[in-house]
């Protein structure tokens, strides 16, 4: 198993920012509807920058959906990639094993070291601490 440190730098878990509303809003029902393992996940991403790159390898991928973003009615549709991990939280904190790397096609802020994560409920996540990602 590879373990990659990394920096939360962004949470979007508050009520009106990008995932979380996106999820809340009827996304999360679409992506569970086709893949039932996610059906755990917060409503709310993990902004996190790793220490060393990643090239994302997808467990699995939506086709392409119109799911209605809520900030922009014109958007086309957009494909959503996963890729199963463990998140630790903090560094050397408690292990979330229903984690994943998400990679929604129409985003170009994620690369090989930007990373935005679904998972289960962390608590209190903050912006600027240590995490942990696990690859099998």
């Amino acid at each position: 198993m590879r373990s990659i440190l990394g920096t939360v730098w962004c949470n979007n878990r508050t009520p009106d920012e990008g995932a979380r509303r996106s999820l809340r809003e009827g996304l999360k029902a679409q992506l569970v509807a086709m893949f039932p393992e996610l059906e755990p996940i917060y409503c709310g991403s993990i902004n996190v920058y790793l220490s060393e790159p990643l090239r994302t390898r997808h467990d699995f991928q939506t086709p392409a959906i119109r799911w209605e973003a809520y900030w922009n009615k014109d958007w086309g549709p957009e494909s959503f990639g996963f890729q199963r991990i463990k998140f630790q939280y903090s560094e050397d904190g408690p292990l979330y094993p229903r984690a994943w790397i998400w990679t929604p096609s129409l985003n170009a802020n994620l690369n090989d070291w930007n990373k935005e994560i679904l998972a289960e409920e962390v608590p209190k996540l903050e912006p600027g601490t240590t995490c942990r990602i696990h690859i099998d």
